[in-house]
């Protein structure tokens, strides 16, 4: 089993995420095998691995199984389930855990789910045309598969704290996770919307600037 601190990532069942394998710090590289087992644990300060307390982990983690490690260092983690721990002991060498999965309330039909994340992904989809990065963007949209894979990959640019993005994964009705996230998507893709009228708007006043600016030279050469 390998434990790994966790700090300021969204993290969220049935996804992907790839580390480099000698950054997963207690874990030798050649340890790491396909099929291992994984329990994420969420702290809540980032620290050094040797200066963790059991009181710096949150009692809400993930497990997940390593599903691909290629040559070049390269770690692939699928995650599963969410869980709670508890016994938890920590020491400079390892972190010990005892983790057991998180009842979900299945408050929310497949169908629902399948709904609203493909209305989601077309929101995107039409959302990163007005951007310079929307095909690249676009390449990586149509791979995602879930509402969960949206939002973490999505991760770093939501406007949400640490803190929030714990509550996420805390969550244990599907319903409600799924309402939360779809908010942080949506105000995410709002604030980059505003953000580039605002760009687009300061461009169009620079370019009038210039115009202006250039026509009063002709005009002062001409005279």
């Amino acid at each position: 089993m390998i434990s790994i601190p966790i700090y300021d990532m969204l993290m969220l069942p049935d996804v992907a995420f790839s580390f480099k394998a000698d950054m997963i710090a207690g874990v030798k590289t050649d340890e790491i095998k396909v099929g291992e087992d994984v329990l994420f644990l969420m702290v809540r300060e980032e620290k050094e691995r040797a200066n963790l307390a059991a009181d710096d982990i949150f009692s809400i983690g993930i497990s997940g199984e390593v599903d691909a490690v290629d040559d070049e260092g390269n770690v692939r983690i699928r995650t599963k389930e969410r869980v709670e721990f508890s016994d938890i002991d920590v020491t400079p060498e390892r972190i010990s855990v005892e983790a057991a999965i998180c009842p979900e309330v299945a408050d929310i039909s497949e169908e629902e789910k399948k709904q609203r994340f493909e209305q989601m992904k077309g929101t995107l989809l039409k959302f990163v045309r007005n951007f310079s990065w929307g095909m690249w963007a676009r390449s990586m949209i149509l791979h995602w598969r879930n509402m969960n894979e949206i939002t973490c990959a999505l991760s770093g640019y939501l406007s949400l704290s640490w803190e929030e993005k714990y509550e996420i994964l805390e969550i244990a009705s599907e319903r409600e996770r799924y309402d939360r996230m779809e908010q942080a998507v949506y105000e995410f893709m709002e604030v980059f919307r505003v953000g580039k009228e605002a760009e687009d708007a300061q461009e169009e006043t620079n370019q009038q600037a210039y115009r202006e600016s250039a026509l009063k030279k002709q005009i002062e050469f001409l005279q």
